[in-house]
């Protein structure tokens, strides 16, 4: 009678531990599932989440229930806050039409093509366009679908903003085919930048990347570990479920891969305190890109432009570089 007892008890037992594992992995499927679709798809909220760093506890097991809130990012300030004349140009896309700023120089020297990060706009380029007017740039700022002026409110991370990045150089080489043209991108955009210069046949004269990230899975598990979350198998599940739901492989987004098809002279950006981006990532761009680089860590700065947070550093950087690229080119000739 005893051992009939002790085996169904057993049974019972496994039973209720597969349950409690099966429960656990909906759980755990669900939560990367919410944190895909908040972080890929733009909200109408005005109210953003705080950067994972100021989260307090309360707030960030919020966060890792349902994901970020991010609202859709918009334009609030405009070449016209500068005093200004600007242009906006339609781009149009397969996706939808992206809305560009087009900030014309009187002495103009050559163009410069912009691109934001995520969660923001091209209003987010104005203290680069401001720096690189002062060198008789034209500067033409692009909002990525899903950003400011431009259809949508979806957003891959760099996957998908590639082709944008490819719409816009497209553009800018027809209507200023004879002038020398810079490319900025900054973490998202930067990403994106590369991406889309890696498939072009166009190559710009000088670039410049800040903040970039050497693969999307690094960069998400930089976030998982901000928020005191385990990496794994968080970042896997968030990517295979931004995958799904956004239509792109996000385990093949790595920026450092693309990076190798880089010809052009480039400008490596890092602040010396951003915890999203790592020095050794960026050092990886640098190894990687076929053309003269140049790295530059910008003291006291975290995951924020440094054209905002040390406009000096950022200013004194991108001169001696675009310097040391007219210079190369003139000896070239």
């Amino acid at each position: 009678m005893l051992a009939t007892k002790l085996p169904a008890k057993r049974s019972r037992w496994r039973r209720r531990c597969g349950y409690v594992v099966l429960l656990g992995l909906v759980v755990v499927n669900v939560v990367a599932c919410n944190q895909a679709r908040a972080m890929l798809n733009y909200s109408a909220t005005s109210l953003a989440t705080p950067p994972i760093e100021n989260l307090t506890f309360g707030q960030k097991v919020q966060t890792v229930l349902f994901g970020v809130a991010v609202p859709r990012p918009t334009n609030m300030k405009t070449p016209a806050d500068y005093e200004w004349n600007y242009e906006v140009a339609t781009l149009a896309t397969s996706r939808g039409d992206l809305e560009a700023w087009i900030i014309p120089h009187d002495e103009q020297y050559g163009v410069a093509l912009l691109f934001h990060g995520y969660a923001a706009s091209k209003e987010s380029l104005l203290p680069v366009a401001a720096t690189l007017r002062t060198m008789g740039y034209t500067t033409v700022l692009v909002d990525f679908y899903g950003s400011g002026g431009s259809a949508g409110a979806t957003t891959t991370l760099g996957a998908t903003e590639a082709t944008d990045v490819q719409t816009a150089l497209a553009y800018v080489r027809d209507r200023w085919p004879d002038q020398p043209l810079v490319v900025y991108g900054f973490s998202m955009g930067a990403a994106a930048v590369v991406r889309g210069l890696a498939t072009s046949a166009s190559q710009p004269d000088a670039i410049i990347l800040e903040a970039p990230f050497d693969r999307l899975a690094t960069t998400v598990r930089h976030r998982f570990a901000a928020l005191g979350l385990p990496t794994f198998p968080s970042t896997e599940l968030l990517l295979f479920w931004g995958s799904v739901r956004a239509g792109f492989n996000g385990f093949a987004l790595n920026p450092i891969d693309d990076a190798r098809q880089i010809t052009s002279p480039t400008l490596l950006l890092r602040g010396a305190r951003d915890p999203r981006v790592t020095s050794d990532e960026v050092r990886s761009f640098s190894a990687a890109i076929r053309a003269t680089t140049t790295f530059v860590e910008v003291p006291n700065v975290g995951h924020t432009p440094s054209s905002v947070a040390a406009p000096a550093a950022w200013e004194q950087a991108v001169r001696s570089f675009l310097a040391q690229v007219e210079n190369e080119n003139k000896s070239s000739h």
